[in-house]
C-alpha cells in the first residue's frame, strides 16, 4: 500500500459500524473486559471491607485481619497487572488472554479462600458466605461475554467454595438436620435461579447486539441515501398519500426557484403546471402511481419566475407495512435540451424522407420518360440493320448502336434503383430453365463479344438441365449485368460461364473473364452505387457505377449472394449463388418430392424451425423434405415460443441470431412455459454459425440440448434428429 493511502487509512474516521464490529471483536470484548474491571476495583474493594468489618464484628478482628491479608492484596495485583494490559497490550493474541485468564484466577482464589474461611467458622456466617458467593457468580455471568475463559475460571473456583462449605456443613456433627435441609434448599433455589438468569442474559445479550448492529446498518444506510439524496443531479420529491410535498433536495430548487419552506405541504402540480401542461398525462401519471405502479412521464412545467421548461419526472409509490401507501418519491430532470434535440431531428428526419420521397418520383418519373425515347432508339436502330447502309453510313451506324445500347442499360439501372426504393419490385418465383435465360442474355451481348472476337464458352452441369424454381426475370437482370461488365472490361481472351446446383439445393453460376482485373482494395467498393475503380484505368471504359450496384441489390432482393475474386491483370471471377425454391405442382407438371420407396416412416417427427433467413428456411426444408419429418417455421423467436405455446413439437432448431428476440431468449421463454405447465421437456437444437466455446456455453445455459455448427450438411442434420431421445429421467439427450 502506499504511503499516502496508509496516511489516508490512519487520518479516517471510523464509521458506527465498524466501531461496532471492534467493539463485539474478541479484541474488543476482552479490551471492556479489562476497562470494566479496573473501574469497578473501587465497588469489590468496598465490599470486601463490609465482609471483613461483619467478620471483626461477629467472630474476631484477627480473623477479619486474615481475611483481608488474603483478599486485599490480590485484587490490588489484578487491578495493576490489568493496568499494564490496557496499556501496552492490543488486546490480540493467545499470551494476552492467558495473562488475563491467570490474574483472573489468583484475584478469585483469594475471593473463595476469604469465603470459605468464613463458611466454615461458624453456621452464622455460613449463609453470609453463600450470599456473597451467589453474588460473585452474578457478577461473573454479567462479564462472562466479554471474556469467556475469565469466567469459566471464576465459576469453577466460586464453585469448588461453595461445595467445601456444603461438605463442611455436612461433616459439622453440631449442625442440625434441618437447618443443613434448608441450607441445600436455598442453595438449589439459587443455582436454579442463577441458571435462568444466565439463559436470559445471555439469549438478552445476543438480542441486544443484532438490535444495535441493525440499528446502526440503518442508521448509516438512511444516512447515505440522505446524502445521495442532498447532492444528486436530479431534482427528488417527497410526498404524502394526498400527493402533498414533504421534502426537496436542494437540487429541486435550483431547477424551479422554490424552497423547501415554500413547496412542503403543498400539491406539486399547483406550483409547476404551466398553462401549456398536457393535464391527460399528468392525470393518467397520477392514476397508474396511486395504483401502486411506476410511471413516468415528460410534463410541461414552469419554475418560479415563470419560465417554461420541459421535466421528465419518474414516481415511485412506497408502502407500509400492511400494504397501503405511504407517499410517493418523485425523481425528476430537466429535458428541455432533450425536448429541443429530439424535436429538431425529427424535423430534419421529415425533411430527409420527404428529399428521398422526392428524389425515388424524380428517378421514378425519369426512369419511366427515359424510357419512351430509348425504346425508339432501340427500335429505329433494329429497323436499320434490315437496310441496305453505305459505306460512310456504317460507322455512324455503329456509333447509334453502341450509344443505344448504353442508354438502354442506363435507363434500365436507374429503373431498378426507383422501383427498389419506392418497394415496387416485388421477386415473383415460377419454374424455368437456366440455359434459356443464359442464351437471352448472351444474345445480348454477342455482337459485342464478336466484334472483339472473344470467346465465349457456357458450361450447365445435368443437375442444372431441369425446371428450377425462382424469378427469371431478376435472375437474367443479375445475369445481365454481370456478364456487360465482363464483357466492357475484357479486350482479349474470353469469358467461360459454368452453371451448377450444389448441394444445398442453390443455383452455382460461376462468370470467368480474362479482362482488366480489379485492385484488391477495390472489390468492396465497386459493388456501390456510383462507385467504379480508379478513374485513370476505368475512364475508356466509361460507365456510370450503377451496374454492379444494381446487380448487388437484385440479388438481395431473391435472396442470392454475389462473390468476386480479382487481381490486377488477371481478370475476374464472379459466382452468384441463388437458393432455389422447390418446385411447386401444377406449375410444370411435376409434384412434390416424396419419401424413396421403402424409407422408414416410424421416425417422423414434428419440428419447429425457428430460422429468419429465407435461404437458410429453404437449405432445411430441402434437407428434410425426403426424410418424412413434418416442418414448421418461425421467422423470429417471438414466433417460435407463440408457436409452441400453442402446439407440441418432437424437436425444435433453434437459429441463435434473429430479429425481434434472438435464439437463446426463444429457448429460455420455452423452458419457463414448460415449468409453469410441467409441459415435458422439448429438445431444442441450435443452430448456428457462432462455433466458439463461449456460443456453446451459452447455448447450454440457455437451456438448449444439442448443437449444430453451420455450414450445415444434411447428414448431421438428419443424424442430429434421428438420434434425438429421452433419457430414464424423462430429460433430451443426443445419443450419438
Amino acid at each position: 500500500m502506499k504511503p499516502d493511502t496508509i496516511a489516508q487509512e490512519e487520518n479516517r474516521i471510523p464509521t458506527d459500524l465498524e466501531r461496532f464490529e471492534e467493539a463485539s471483536s474478541e479484541a474488543g470484548l476482552m479490551r471492556r473486559y479489562v476497562r470494566g474491571r479496573i473501574a469497578a476495583l473501587p465497588i469489590r474493594l468496598i465490599l470486601a471491607v463490609v465482609g471483613c468489618t461483619l467478620i471483626s464484628a461477629l467472630i474476631s478482628p484477627y480473623y477479619a485481619l486474615l481475611v483481608a491479608v488474603v483478599v486485599f492484596p490480590l485484587e490490588m495485583l489484578e487491578y495493576m497487572i490489568l493496568a499494564r494490559v490496557r496499556q501496552r497490550e492490543d488486546f490480540v493474541g493467545f499470551g494476552v488472554s492467558c495473562r488475563v485468564t491467570l490474574v483472573s484466577l489468583l484475584q478469585v482464589s483469594g475471593l473463595g479462600a476469604g469465603m470459605v474461611m468464613a463458611g466454615t467458622y461458624s453456621e452464622s456466617l455460613r449463609m453470609f458466605s453463600w450470599a456473597y458467593l451467589f453474588g460473585a457468580i452474578m457478577n461473573s455471568l454479567l462479564m462472562a461475554r466479554f471474556h469467556p475463559p475469565s469466567h469459566k475460571v471464576r465459576l469453577y473456583v466460586l464453585g469448588l467454595a461453595g461445595a467445601i462449605i456444603l461438605a463442611h456443613a455436612f461433616l459439622d456433627h453440631s449442625a442440625k438436620v434441618e437447618a443443613i435441609a434448608s441450607e441445600m434448599a436455598a442453595v438449589a433455589s439459587m443455582i436454579l435461579i442463577v441458571a435462568y438468569l444466565f439463559s436470559h442474559l445471555a439469549h438478552r445479550g445476543d438480542r441486544n447486539r443484532a438490535a444495535e448492529r441493525a440499528l446502526i446498518l440503518k442508521s448509516e444506510e438512511a444516512g447515505r441515501l440522505a446524502l445521495v439524496a442532498e447532492h444528486a443531479s436530479d431534482s427528488i420529491v417527497l410526498m404524502n398519500p394526498n400527493r402533498e410535498v414533504t421534502w426537496v433536495n436542494s437540487r429541486f430548487t435550483a431547477l424551479t426557484g422554490y424552497t423547501g419552506k415554500e413547496v412542503i405541504g403543498r400539491n406539486i402540480g399547483e406550483l409547476l403546471n404551466h398553462p401549456k401542461t398536457d393535464l391527460g398525462v399528468v392525470n393518467e401519471m397520477v392514476q397508474k402511481v396511486s395504483s401502486g405502479t411506476p410511471a413516468t412521464a415528460r410534463i410541461r412545467n414552469r419554475t418560479k419566475t415563470g419560465r417554461a421548461f420541459w421535466m421528465e419526472t419518474h414516481q415511485t409509490p412506497f408502502f407500509h407495512d400492511d400494504g397501503t401507501i405511504a407517499g410517493y418519491i418523485a425523481v425528476e430532470r430537466d429535458v428541455t435540451d432533450t425536448v429541443r434535440q429530439e424535436r429538431d431531428l425529427r424535423d430534419a428526419l421529415a425533411k430527409a424522407e420527404k428529399a428521398a420521397a422526392a428524389k425515388t418520383e424524380f428517378l421514378s418519373r425519369m426512369s419511366h420518360e427515359l424510357r419512351t425515347p430509348a425504346n425508339g432508339l432501340c427500335g429505329g436502330v433494329e429497323l436499320l440493320k434490315d437496310t441496305q447502309l453505305q459505306a460512310d453510313q456504317v460507322d455512324a451506324f455503329s456509333i447509334l448502336d453502341s450509344s443505344t445500347k448504353r442508354l438502354a442499360g442506363l435507363v434500365d439501372n436507374i429503373t431498378i434503383v426507383a422501383d427498389m426504393e419506392a418497394g415496387k419490385l416485388k421477386p415473383t418465383p415460377r419454374p424455368f430453365m437456366i440455359d434459356a435465360v443464359l442464351e437471352q442474355v448472351t444474345d445480348a451481348y454477342r455482337q459485342e463479344i464478336d466484334e472483339k472476337a472473344l470467346d465465349l464458352g457456357v458450361e450447365i452441369a445435368p443437375a442444372a438441365r431441369q425446371p428450377l424454381t425462382a424469378d427469371p426475370d431478376i435472375l437474367q437482370r443479375i445475369l445481365c449485368r454481370l456478364i456487360c461488365n465482363c464483357v466492357k472490361f475484357t479486350n482479349k481472351g474470353g469469358i467461360y460461364i459454368t452453371v451448377a446446383v450444389d448441394k444445398a439445393a442453390a443455383l452455382i453460376v460461376t462468370i470467368k473473364d480474362t479482362g482488366v482485373g480489379i485492385e484488391p482494395a477495390n472489390l468492396t467498393r465497386i459493388f456501390d452505387s456510383f462507385e467504379q475503380q480508379d478513374s485513370a484505368m476505368t475512364r475508356p471504359f466509361d460507365g456510370a457505377g450503377l451496374g454492379l450496384s444494381s446487380a448487388r441489390d437484385l440479388a438481395r432482393l431473391i435472396g442470392a449472394d454475389i462473390r468476386i475474386k480479382s487481381a490486377p491483370d488477371a481478370g475476374c471471377t464472379v459466382t452468384l449463388s441463388l437458393p432455389l425454391e422447390p418446385a411447386a405442382k401444377g406449375i410444370d407438371g411435376t409434384a412434390e418430392t416424396t419419401p424413396h420407396a421403402g424409407q422408414k416412416e416410424t421416425g417422423r417427427k414434428r419440428l419447429l424451425v425457428a430460422e429468419d433467413n429465407s435461404t437458410n428456411r429453404l437449405l432445411i426444408k430441402t434437407m428434410l423434405k425426403n426424410a418424412g419429418h413434418a416442418l414448421e417455421f418461425a421467422d423470429d423467436g417471438v414466433q417460435a415460443v407463440e408457436r409452441y405455446s400453442r402446439n407440441r413439437y418432437d424437436c425444435i432448431l433453434m437459429d441463435i441470431s434473429m430479429p425481434n428476440k434472438n435464439g437463446l431468449d426463444a429457448t429460455r421463454d420455452i423452458r419457463a412455459i414448460e415449468s409453469d405447465k410441467g409441459l415435458r421437456r422439448c429438445p431444442i437444437v441450435a443452430v448456428t454459425a457462432n462455433t466458439s466455446g463461449e456460443d456453446r456455453r451459452r447455448c447450454a445455459a440457455a437451456g438448449m440440448d444439442g448443437f449444430l455448427a453451420k455450414p450445415l450438411t444434411k447428414e448431421r442434420l438428419l443424424d442430429t434428429i434421428g438420434h434425438i431421445g429421452m433419457d430414464a429421467t424423462d430429460k433430451p439427450v443426443i445419443t450419438h
